[in-house]
C-alpha cells in the first residue's frame, strides 16, 4: 500500500513537471 501511494506520487509529480514545461513551451 505504501509503495503503490510513493509510485503514485512520483508519477504525479512527473506528470506535474511535464504540464509545467508544456505550459512555458506555450507562453
Amino acid at each position: 500500500m505504501f509503495i503503490k501511494n510513493l509510485r503514485d506520487g512520483c508519477y504525479f509529480m512527473t506528470l506535474k513537471q511535464l504540464i509545467q514545461d508544456k505550459r512555458e513551451d506555450i507562453l
